[in-house]
């Protein structure tokens, strides 16, 4: 946490901090203010240099921040700073909790998807990557990957899973055979939980790969991803390291 000033005369003002409240993936902003210093720019400025510590020195890419939905003016807070709203969760208790998200996207020299279409994204498209122009689902299925692009965790919502299926698609190669054994190689290095044997048999079921009925052989199916699907590679591949 880092303790917040004013430049005029250091008075102290509040603080702001990344972190990962109750050992949470998320990386979460955080930050209080003290009430006569409300409404004065103090809260979106700090928070904007705070977004840009991350990113610059410890190589974040993904944040969040949480406030309450009625809570309008930390909204415009939040979007001032470079967040965008994101979903809102329904707590344990009934209430509410509106989510925030930040995701960095570099610019890239260049992008090289396997797929044609894909490719057709280019350069210019992949550097003015914008998440607030993106459907929840694209939005949502990105926080599920680390900067490696690996899958940290299979969503329990059943469009955001498929969705981040198509990236481990991207990880297979057209005109090939596979062994169960090969595939699993693949889908080992895609991901950070040990579950190969449900994520190979999403792949199957989306028909995103084909197999042998008694599963000696599989391939890749040929596929023309939706804009969606589009906007979610090119925004994944924009955020590996």
């Amino acid at each position: 946490m880092f303790a917040v000033e004013l430049k005029s005369d250091s008075r102290l003002v509040g603080f702001c901090g990344i972190v990962h409240p109750g050992g949470q993936f998320e990386v979460e902003c955080k930050y209080a203010y003290l009430r006569r210093f409300w409404s004065q720019g103090i809260a979106s400025e700090a928070l904007a240099g705070l977004i840009g510590y991350g990113v610059k020195t410890h190589g974040i890419r993904r944040m969040i921040a949480t406030t309450a939905p009625q809570n309008i003016a930390s909204h415009r807070v939040l979007t001032k700073s470079g967040m965008v709203r994101g979903e809102l969760h329904n707590n344990e208790d009934g209430s509410f909790t509106q989510i925030f998200e930040y995701l960095a996207m570099p610019i890239l020299d260049e992008i090289n998807p396997d797929q044609t279409d894909i490719a057709s994204k280019n350069k210019e498209a992949a550097n003015t990557v914008n998440l607030a122009s993106m459907s929840n689902t694209v939005r949502k299925a990105l926080f599920q990957f680390d900067d490696a692009g690996r899958l940290v965790r299979l969503p329990n919502k059943l469009s955001v899973q498929q969705m981040t299926m198509w990236a481990l698609w991207t990880h297979f190669a057209e005109n090939r055979k596979y062994t169960e054994k090969e595939v699993n190689a693949i889908i080992n290095g895609f991901h950070t939980f040990g579950d190969q044997a449900t994520l190979r048999r999403e792949l199957v079921n989306m028909k995103l790969l084909g197999r042998k009925s008694d599963c000696s052989e599989y391939w890749k199916e040929s596929h023309h991803p939706s804009e969606e699907v589009q906007d979610f590679l090119c925004a994944w591949r924009a955020g590996l390291r």
